[in-house]
């Protein structure tokens, strides 16, 4: 990925849930347990609220 495209891609981090949906999917078919969309909605608010904060 270039490094406009990341940038793009960071001011929108709609990227980060689809990203988490997507290896937790895997991790369930491999493992049969793994985070539920809901709980990486969750999780991933959580994750990127702190984020902002430490980043401000």
């Amino acid at each position: 990925m270039s490094a406009v495209a990341d940038r793009e891609r960071d001011r929108d981090p709609a990227w980060v849930y689809d990203w988490r949906r997507g290896q937790e999917a895997a991790l369930r078919a491999r493992r049969g347990a793994g985070m539920t969309d809901e709980q990486v909605v969750r999780f991933c608010r959580r994750l990127l609220s702190r984020l902002r904060a430490v980043h401000r």
